[in-house]
């Protein structure tokens, strides 16, 4: 048990430095001169195995003691910038653990967001927490030099487009538009249409719209991924052909029949 611990926190530090630079990795990970050090974290593993992690067998799993973890996640010494940068660690591990499309196609995939559900709700509701704590404290500044601003960047980018992939499983299809909406936002900015991720997250955005029956809405998102596809690709790639049959699916449910029968006989000519 222990070994699967250790392996599973190395290759989650790797992740974490992998998305944030080494000056800002939490204390108890760093040496003296401020870089990753693992024997700290295999020393720190140890302990934290010897006294608070549990293993239970009938499912296969790890767990802590709820009143250790309130504890290790809230204790009053712990400032509020270390609260936001050990919330930062969590979000990236768990973002890693979620495939995008077409790499989730796989049973287990499915089975594993199920299993962070929680999680996940959980660490970003603690970050949003930490993030009016941090605003709130700089309020009482009496020069207010510096104001912090959380950028959304490429990093971001892909935990909102992987989170939203559980919210939209367990039925939360309005917290999942708005992680799509951003990445859509953040994408399309610095892509433009003509790239293939960008088209990918707009018909994601369209789908979950679809989902929500704002069909008119999700319609007009699949008719500028399909004028992309066309300008790009060519009528006849089969992306496009795609695209057209999902676009024909919504004009009949928009009750433009006729428009539907065209464009769902020309994907399948």
């Amino acid at each position: 048990m222990e070994d699967h611990i250790q392996e599973w926190v190395v290759w989650a530090v790797t992740a974490l430095q992998e998305d944030i630079t080494g000056s800002v990795l939490p204390a108890v990970l760093r040496d003296d001169k401020g870089n990753f050090d693992e024997d700290r974290l295999m020393d720190a593993l140890e302990q934290l195995n010897q006294l608070f992690i549990y293993y239970q067998e009938a499912t296969e799993s790890y767990f802590m003691d709820p009143l250790i973890h309130t504890w290790v996640r809230e204790r009053p010494q712990m400032s509020t910038s270390e609260q936001a940068l050990w919330c930062q660690a969590a979000t990236t591990a768990l973002a890693r653990c979620i495939l995008l499309p077409p790499l989730d196609a796989i049973t287990s995939s499915e089975s594993l967001r199920r299993h962070l559900f929680p999680h996940i709700s959980h660490v970003l509701k603690y970050q949003k927490n930490i993030a009016k704590a941090l605003s709130d404290k700089q309020k009482t500044r009496q020069t207010p030099w510096f104001i912090l601003k959380h950028e959304f960047g490429r990093a971001q980018a892909i935990e909102s487009a992987k989170f939203s992939l559980i919210y939209v499983q367990y039925g939360y299809f309005t917290e999942a538009e708005a992680f799509q909406i951003k990445t859509r936002e953040f994408v399309c900015a610095r892509l433009g249409m003509e790239h293939i991720q960008a088209r990918r997250i707009t018909m994601f955005l369209a789908g979950t719209y679809s989902l929500q029956m704002s069909t008119n809405i999700a319609a007009k998102l699949q008719e500028e991924v399909l004028d992309a596809y066309k300008t790009y690709l060519g009528p006849k790639d089969l992306e496009t052909l795609k695209v057209m049959n999902i676009l024909g699916t919504s004009r009949r449910y928009q009750g433009r029949f006729s428009e539907s029968r065209q464009l769902l006989e020309k994907a399948i000519e």
